[in-house]
């Protein structure tokens, strides 16, 4: 089982309990759950394989973590990247 196995499995167990909180968000597992969906769709739509690596570079948000979760639900591997990064490190790892 994966973490967005994990998630899915959350989120049919404790639809309405809080999953996902920050200092201005609070999502609760089922919302949190379909926000990866959403994401792991779109992600799909633009041609993203399962075994396909998917840069994550982005600071640590809701955001991130929906993306990371997304990459995984659809067999994908997340390489997140430090969003402190400037572009000739950025070059490098491309």
């Amino acid at each position: 089982m994966n973490l967005s196995e994990l998630l899915a499995y959350q989120s049919r167990k404790y639809p309405l309990e809080e999953g996902l909180i920050t200092p201005t968000t609070r999502l609760t597992y089922k919302e949190w759950n379909f926000k990866v969906n959403q994401f792991a769709h779109a992600l799909r739509r633009l041609g993203i394989q399962p075994a396909d690596k998917v840069m994550v570079h982005m600071p640590n948000t809701i955001e991130f973590v929906i993306s990371y979760f997304a990459v995984h639900r659809i067999g994908a591997i997340a390489v997140p990247v430090n969003a402190r990064l400037i572009n000739n490190e950025l070059s490098y790892i491309f």
